[in-house]
């Protein structure tokens, strides 16, 4: 009877320490103020050109206009002022229907500083600039939109270089709150159309000298990027590929002995592969 008793007690404590480790794996990072308060500012992840994965919080008031920028590891890394930027009269709320969209380094011109788009929803401007201020092209009478974009490149959940993030907004708070979760999402869960086409493989796995790296993007799909990163994140080595050949060939000569990621992405999917060992 005791035997019993003690057998029925250890399963049920295994099973509560289970279910607490499960729980435990999805943990709070940090957590940001003024984001997640209306529709006038918020939080997203966007992977620029240059300067690789960042969070955007992008403030629209009243009284402040402006896109703050994160490192992954919550550092502040740049602040866009945009205050002196037009904003639209025909609203009670005149930031409400102004909208911010496709922060990048390469999109609007070659070099490496931020540009973007800047719109009213009401057509009264639409306006490439960049972190300058200075105003890249001017579309008049003309405005992206299209239901899907609005609100535009911002998602709960993503893929990044240092795990999968998600963010919770509170309007009671007014703070978004920032998590970091066990696993990663789904290639078909992912927001870019026709991403589930992806393919990603390496071999031989372990590797020695060499490793193959093979790959396939969708046809609707340009190009991609295959990353060599580190098991903490850091970036190693990028490729810019596309269907013309479906593989490269990765030499081992600069890279330790350890265990790494290789990602491959298209647009806003991130397919993670199994680690690379490299003996």
């Amino acid at each position: 009877m005791v035997n019993i008793s003690l057998t029925s007690f250890f399963v049920f404590l295994c099973f509560q320490l289970r279910f607490l480790n499960c729980s435990a794996q999805i943990a709070l990072e940090s957590v940001y103020d003024s984001a997640g308060y209306t529709v006038q500012s918020s939080l997203a992840i966007v992977n620029l050109e240059e300067d690789g994965e960042k969070f955007v919080r992008i403030v629209r008031t009243a009284t402040e206009r402006k896109i703050d920028l994160y490192n992954m590891d919550h550092s502040w890394w740049k602040t866009i002022e945009c205050i002196s930027f037009p904003v639209d009269s025909n609203s009670a709320e005149p930031m409400v229907n102004n909208y911010f969209m496709y922060i990048s380094q390469h999109l609007f011109n070659l070099d490496d500083e931020i540009e973007f788009l800047y719109f009213s929803a009401f057509y009264t401007y639409c306006r490439i600039y960049d972190e300058s201020g200075n105003i890249v092209f001017n579309f008049d009478g003309q405005a992206p939109i299209v239901a899907v974009t609005i609100p535009p490149q911002q998602f709960p959940i993503y893929n990044t270089g240092t795990g999968t993030k998600m963010i919770m907004s509170s309007t009671s708070t007014h703070k978004s709150y920032v998590y970091s979760l066990p696993g990663t999402l789904p290639v078909y869960m992912s927001q870019s159309g026709s991403v589930d086409e992806l393919r990603l493989s390496t071999f031989p796995n372990p590797s020695f000298a060499t490793t193959n790296i093979a790959y396939e993007l969708p046809v609707t799909v340009r190009k991609g990027e295959i990353s060599i990163r580190t098991m903490s994140g850091t970036l190693l080595n990028k490729f810019i590929v596309d269907n013309t050949f479906g593989s490269i060939v990765l030499s081992n000569e600069q890279l330790s002995s350890g265990v790494y990621l290789v990602t491959l992405q298209a647009g806003n999917a991130i397919v993670w592969e199994r680690q690379l060992i490299v003996k």
